[in-house]
C-alpha cells in the first residue's frame, strides 16, 4: 500500500510518517505542496510519471496558495483517482474546512497534532475498506466472466436445439424461421432466393437392407458431404421431414442453385455407399429439386419451397439421380 502525505510542514510529515513506519506501513511518499503532490500521482500541468497511491494523508492548509480541500477536490475529480482515500488533517481552528472537505471527496479528518492510535485507527479502517473494495471487484469480475460462460453456454444450447437431433443439420422449425427471415430480407433487395429439395433415392429399400444402423450412418454421411457443398455461412441445409432435406440459398440466381445442386449430387455419388437395392444406381444417389424466387411481400415464401417440391417430383419421375428446376414468376 502506497501513502501519500501532503503538509507544509516537515516537522508533521515527519511526525506522520514516523508513525506510520512503526506501525508497519511501507510505501510511503511525501509531499510539501499540492503541486508536489500533482507532480507525485501525475495530476495536470505539473503531472511527472504517475505514481499510484492508495491513500492520501492531506492538511487542510498547505504551501503553495492552493488549499487542501481544493486540492482534494481536484483529486478525485480525476476519474482514475476515484478510488484513492483522502484523509483530511486539520489544524487546531481548521474544523469548520471540514465540511468542505468531506463534500470534496474525503473520507475522513484528522486532528493536528496526529494522535498515533486515531491515525493507526483510521488507517486501520482504510484497510478494510480497500480490502473489501478489491475483494467485490474480483467478485464482481468473477461474476461477469461466470455471465459470459453463461451466455456462451446458453448460445450453443440455442444453436444445439436448433438442429436435428439424428442428422446435426438445422431442424424444421429453423428452417421455417430462417425462410421467412430471408423471404423478407430479400424482398428489401429485391434479391434472388433459392430452395433445394433434396431426397435419398430408394432410401426406404436401404434401410430394409442396411437396417437403421446402416441408415442413419448413410443420412450423416449424406449431410455431411451436402454441407460441405455449401460456401458461404448464410447458406442452410436442414432436415425437412423424415425423408427430404431442404437447402436455403440466399442472394442466388437459378444457375447459381442449379450448380450448386448439380455439385452436390455428383459429391454424393461419388461418395461410393453401397446400394444393392437401388434401381439407378450401385451406390447411394440423390434426387434434387430446385426453385428460385425474386421474393415480394404479397406472396409466401411457402411458394418457394412447393416449387422445390414439385422439381422433385419431377427428378424422381424422371429417372432420379439428378437435377431438375421450377422458376417461379
Amino acid at each position: 500500500m502506497k501513502i501519500l502525505i501532503v503538509d507544509g510542514d516537515r516537522e508533521t510529515r515527519q511526525h506522520v510518517r514516523g508513525l506510520l513506519e512503526a506501525a508497519g506501513y511501507t510505501g510511503l511518499l511525501e509531499a510539501e505542496t499540492s503541486g508536489d503532490a500533482f507532480r507525485l500521482i501525475g495530476l495536470g500541468e505539473a503531472a511527472g510519471k504517475r505514481d499510484a497511491v492508495d491513500v492520501i494523508l492531506m492538511a487542510t492548509q498547505t504551501d503553495g496558495g492552493v488549499t487542501g480541500v481544493e486540492t482534494c477536490r481536484k483529486i478525485k475529480q480525476d476519474p482514475e483517482m476515484q478510488d484513492v482515500a483522502v484523509i483530511m488533517m486539520a489544524s487546531e481552528g481548521g474544523a469548520e474546512q471540514l465540511e468542505a472537505a468531506f463534500d470534496a471527496g474525503a473520507i475522513d479528518c484528522l486532528s493536528k497534532p496526529v494522535n498515533r492510535v486515531e491515525l493507526l485507527t483510521r488507517m486501520g479502517s482504510v484497510v478494510r475498506m480497500k480490502r473489501e473494495a478489491e475483494e467485490r471487484r474480483s467478485r464482481e469480475v468473477e461474476l461477469g466472466e461466470l455471465k459470459r460462460q453463461l451466455a456462451d453456454a446458453r448460445r450453443v444450447m440455442q444453436y444445439l436445439s436448433a438442429l436435428d437431433s439424428q442428422t446435426g443439420v438445422a431442424d424444421r422449425e429453423h428452417l421455417d424461421r430462417a425462410l421467412d427471415h430471408e423471404w423478407r430480407r430479400a424482398t428489401r433487395g429485391p434479391t434472388p432466393l433459392s430452395a433445394v429439395m433434396i431426397d435419398i433415392d430408394f432410401f426406404k429399400t436401404y434401410s430394409e437392407v442396411y437396417g437403421a444402423e446402416g441408415a442413419e450412418q448413410a443420412q450423416v454421411s449424406v449431410t455431411r458431404s451436402l454441407s460441405g457443398s455449401l460456401r458461404r455461412p448464410a447458406d442452410l441445409l436442414g432436415r425437412y421431414d423424415d425423408q427430404r432435406l431442404l437447402v436455403l440459398l440466399p442472394d442466388t440466381p437459378i444457375q447459381g442453385a442449379v450448380a450448386i445442386a448439380e455439385g452436390m449430387r455428383a459429391g454424393i455419388e461419388s461418395l461410393g455407399i453401397a446400394h444393392t437395392r437401388s434401381q439407378v444406381s450401385d451406390w447411394v444417389t440423390i434426387s434434387l429439386g430446385v426453385s428460385t424466387a425474386v421474393p415480394t411481400v404479397d406472396v409466401s415464401p411457402t411458394t418457394l419451397v412447393a416449387a422445390a417440391q414439385q422439381a422433385l417430383g419431377q427428378a424422381k419421375h424422371g429417372g432420379r439421380n439428378r437435377v431438375m428446376v421450377h422458376v417461379l414468376d
